[in-house]
């Protein structure tokens, strides 16, 4: 979740509504996200002082990154990346284009 709120952070700095999150993480998994689970991380992670945790207008729940949490954050963001673009690398198919006989 981390990794997820600090890709998000990185586009669009702010607090994230936890149904965001959900779905993000959704998405990208096999298995299904359960919001009450999802909500229990995010008390764990602020009691770790990883995050914050906010109240949007509407009392939609959100959660930023504190400066601790980005910290923790970026090397794992990174580390993810990397282990995307190999294995792109090692899936990438390219068609080379045939030479005439002369």
């Amino acid at each position: 979740m981390l990794i997820v709120l600090a890709a998000l952070g990185a586009k669009r700095p702010g607090p994230v509504a936890t149904r965001d999150i959900e779905r993000v993480l959704e998405q990208g998994g096999d298995a299904p996200v359960y919001g009450p689970n999802l909500r229990s991380s995010c008390r764990r992670m602020q009691a770790a002082g990883w995050l914050r945790t906010l109240r949007a207008p509407n009392m939609q729940l959100a959660v930023e990154l504190t400066d601790a949490g980005r910290a923790l954050a970026a090397p794992l963001l990174a580390d993810e990346q990397a282990r995307v673009l190999a294995e792109q690398r090692a899936t990438a198919v390219l068609v080379l284009p045939l030479v005439p006989h002369s």
